[in-house]
């Protein structure tokens, strides 16, 4: 973990480096300008981190929550802060991408730096974790959305959103949001498999790309089939809206807020590069507005 600061001008100069060999580390989750959590995957622990030295002042053991007999990791996967908690997804797998049925949650005290409870739901598996981005998140609202990518479409369970309401610990009952079961409109077989690369943008709506199968050669190309197509996906009312966007390849999936405008970065038969979406008028660019040599990857921030 590398932290840098700006010199006096505008240049960024390394101020601190922290090096935790052998724990792979997976996802930062910033408490404030001095503390930031981050799950050690490998280890099955969460370090809790000095910004200020960059040093580890504490690790959070997580062995107690793992599943299975003589199975002491159960893989802290993505993080978010609500109300003085850390709510720490746990992949729980057997081996690599075989999980454990569910869907696992850890929520632990940020005063303390100690569990308070694990919880867990039959309803989905895998939640935040997979390289899937975007989540978890919170609404205005302050209700919590996690969501379980089904291991890429490969699961008979389902994928799906699932919710934690402001002011409680656990899943809300009456709240699960599958893609894999609904009726997708505007796209071939009028089905999708899962979500992958997301970003909440306000009032209940996300974008991202859903796996569309009727696009995907049998078997699989996963170098050149164009199976991901961009929609915006209301959470609230479960309402699916194709993006006048082309199909882009899997390993070129990538998007951002820029201003008022959404920003896809995708590898596409009508160009390489980023697109733009204006959601207020539903304008999309025809052709990338910036055109890159190398496919788009990933895309965090402007």
């Amino acid at each position: 973990m590398l932290r840098f600061d700006r010199s006096g001008g505008q240049d960024l100069v390394q101020s601190g480096r922290l090096e935790i060999p052998g724990a792979y580390p997976y996802g930062v989750t910033i408490a404030n300008n001095h503390k930031a959590y981050i799950s050690y995957q490998h280890l099955g622990q969460i370090g809790v981190i000095n910004l200020d030295t960059m040093t580890e002042t504490k690790r959070i053991d997580l062995a107690p929550y793992a599943l299975g007999e003589g199975d002491n990791n159960p893989e802290p996967a993505n993080s978010i802060l609500r109300d003085g908690k850390l709510y720490v997804a746990l992949l729980q797998e057997i081996s690599a991408f075989n999980p454990h049925p569910g869907a696992h949650v850890v929520i632990i005290d940020t005063a303390a730096d100690t569990v308070i409870k694990a919880i867990s739901d039959p309803r989905t598996l895998s939640i935040d974790g997979g390289g899937t981005t975007g989540s978890p998140f919170m609404d205005e609202k302050g209700d919590l959305y996690f969501y379980g990518y089904g291991l890429w479409g490969f699961s008979t369970a389902l994928d799906g959103f699932l919710r934690i309401r402001k002011g409680e610990d656990e899943f809300d009952p009456t709240y699960f949001f599958s893609i894999k079961d609904k009726t997708i409109p505007d796209v071939p077989g009028n089905n999708a498999s899962y979500l992958y690369i997301r970003t909440y943008w306000g009032k209940g709506v996300i974008y991202g790309f859903l796996n569309i199968p009727a696009n995907t050669s049998n078997p699989p190309d996963y170098v050149n089939d164009r199976n991901y197509q961009p929609f915006r996906i209301d959470l609230y009312n479960q309402v699916f809206e194709k993006v006048d966007l082309p199909p882009t390849t899997g390993w070129s999936t990538c998007l951002t807020r820029f201003g008022d405008l959404v920003v896809w970065g995708m590898n596409t038969a009508k160009g390489t590069g980023y697109f733009t979406l204006d959601p207020k008028t539903g304008k999309t660019s025809p052709t990338p507005v910036v055109t890159t040599t190398g496919a788009p990857y990933r895309l965090f921030t402007f």
